[in-house]
Formats: C-alpha cells, structure tokens, sequence
C-alpha cells in the first residue's frame, strides 16, 4: 500500500513521500525494508533517528518538528497522523501481512483424521477449525467455525467453544473446580461437578490457563472477551462481553462480571461478588465485595477507589517523619 491511500483510507494527514510504498510492519528498531511502524506516545520518537523503517503511524498530537527534523534525513520517508496509531497500526497488520505470516507456525490441515489428537464421543467441529497436536477433546464437545486450538490443549466434557476462538498451548477447558466440603469425620468430600463450560464467540483465552466447568449450571465466558497466560477461571463464573483478564488472575467460584471489565495482572476476588459494567481493577488488587459500573479500585486488601488508596501509599511513605515529630512531641520537645 502507498502511504496516499493508507492516508485516504483512514481520513487523515500524510507528510514527507505519499507515493512511498509500504509493504509489512516492523518495530522501530527493527530491519525490514519497506516496513511500516507506529509512535503512540512522545517518548519514543527519540528512536527515529536510529529506525530503519520508512513510514510511520503516529498519533495526532505529537510534535511535529522532530518529525519533519527526521523526514529531512531521507527524502523517501513519510509519516501518517492518525487518531489512535496503535489501533490502526494493528488494522493494517492485517491488510499487509499475508494468512500463513500472521501465522505462528502451520497448523494441521482440516481433515476428518488430526494427527496426534484425541477425540471423544458427539464431538462437532465446524469449519476450518484448525487443531494443532496433543490437544484432547473429551465427550460432547463443539468447537465453532475457524477457531484455532494450538498444542497440548485439553477440553473437557461439555464444553462448548463458540467460533473464531483461539485457545492457547496447554490450556485446560472445562475441568472439576475445586470444591469440598467436610464431612462428619473431617474429611474432605469432593462436590461432583456437573455443569458445562460455554465459551462465546471471538474469544480469545492465553497459555495455561485453567477454566472450569460449573457445578450444576454453567460457567460462561461471554464473546470478545480476551483472558490472559496463566489466569484461572473458577466454577459457575460468567464473564460478560469484551472483559480483559490480565495474566495471574484469579477468580473465585461464581464470580460475575458485567462487560467491558479489565482486571490487571495478578488481580483477583473472593467468590460470590458481582461486578459491574465498565469496570477497572488495577494489578495486585484483591476485590472481596461488588464494584459498581465504572469503578476503578486499587489495594492489596481490601480494594479502595484508587484516589483513596493512592492518599494510603502516600501517608504511609511519610510515617517515619510523623514517628519522629509524635516522640519528639511526646518529650515536649518542639
């Protein structure tokens, strides 16, 4: 693609060369010829001066003059101003990179036999699924049209995994959850878990997670909802759609969330709470009661809203210098 119609195509501003050509994308470090890059914030437009990439994307409100200082160098270069580079960046990944690029490595052809796979009984594939080697697909399982399961995934009996989704390597779908209660003689009796795991469309789930199948009901993973390596999802949680679990989540039993919730890196909660629409809970928070729509909570335990917690850290920095004024104040001392 010519940066001229990359520009039209998006309604924006291109500066420098508009006939150069663009072929694939490339860090800025990186060194393709032909490659297209992105800036998104100020700080790294110091990387220009040493990048090899010809054009770039970068957002709307960054300072023109060290762009036109590096078009200077070399007459062929151009950049593109765009609203949300990183986003339209990611577009154009798809435009320009052919299917076998994008492409971790070759998946097994769609065939009635798959090579290294085990299948159960009333297990439906759609079309154009592919299905890697050591993946284990138990009894009654669906999985929808083009989804992806790379290597050494195992789904459990009744689960259902809606279309376009990709399960990465060593995922488990659809296992007991951990469950037990005492018995008369203080030992541990395992609750049978007989529920399903339902998976929406355009879900996306990461290395090495683990989501288990409900107790009775179901646990339910809503479309477009993308979850992380190493998160884990407990029994009878429902996920809404569009939700982001960030890698070492936790979640405990029958957790739900509505949609557009992002829970940050090793965040978690105590089972049984509800949260709502829009919400946003920061890395290392543990939440043990129900979020509102559109709260955003930090702290170890319990979560508070961020300006309060952030106030915590703060007092808590100064408590050496107020130990010393209460002692000195204690002695009478000024």
């Amino acid at each position: 693609m010519k940066v001229q119609d990359i520009a039209k195509l998006y309604n924006a501003e291109a500066f420098g060369d508009i006939n150069s050509e663009v072929l694939t994308v490339d860090e800025l470090c990186g060194k393709k010829s032909s490659a297209l890059g992105f800036i998104g914030e100020e700080q790294y437009l110091k990387q220009l001066i040493s990048s090899t990439v010809k054009v770039v994307l970068v957002e709307n409100n960054l300072n023109n003059k060290l762009l036109d200082e590096w078009l200077a160098i070399d007459s062929e270069r151009a950049y593109i101003k765009v609203k949300h580079a990183y986003r339209v960046f990611i577009k154009l990944t798809y435009k320009l990179l052919s299917k076998d690029e994008l492409e971790i490595q070759p998946p097994l052809e769609q065939r009635k036999e798959y090579p290294g796979v085990y299948f159960g009984r009333n297990v439906i594939i759609g079309k154009d699924v592919k299905i890697f080697p050591g993946v284990v697909v138990m009894d009654n399982c669906t999985i929808g049209d083009l989804s992806i399961i790379y290597p050494n995934v195992s789904v459990y009996k009744n689960t259902r995994i809606g279309k376009r989704a990709i399960i990465g390597s060593g995922t488990v779908l659809g296992s007991d959850g951990f469950g037990f209660v005492k018995d008369e003689d203080g030992s541990l009796l395992k609750i049978p878990h007989l529920g399903g795991l339902v998976i929406e469309d355009d879900v996306e789930i990461g290395s090495n997670t683990s989501v288990d199948r409900g107790t009775l009901g179901d646990t339910l993973i809503r479309k477009g909802t993308k979850i992380d390596n190493l998160v884990q999802v407990a029994h009878n949680c429902i996920l809404g759609e569009n939700n982001i679990l960030c890698g070492m989540v936790g979640l405990s039993g029958s957790t739900e969330f509505g949609n557009n919730v992002i829970m940050g890196a090793n965040s978690g909660t105590k089972g049984h709470i509800k949260i709502g629409d829009n919400c946003i809970v920061t890395a290392r928070t543990s939440v043990s009661k129900d979020l509102k729509p559109g709260s955003e909570v930090k702290g170890i335990y319990p979560a508070r809203p961020i300006a309060e917690e952030l106030k915590i850290q703060t007092l808590v920095g100064k408590l050496p210098e107020l130990y010393e004024r209460i002692k000195k104040l204690e002695k009478g001392e000024k």
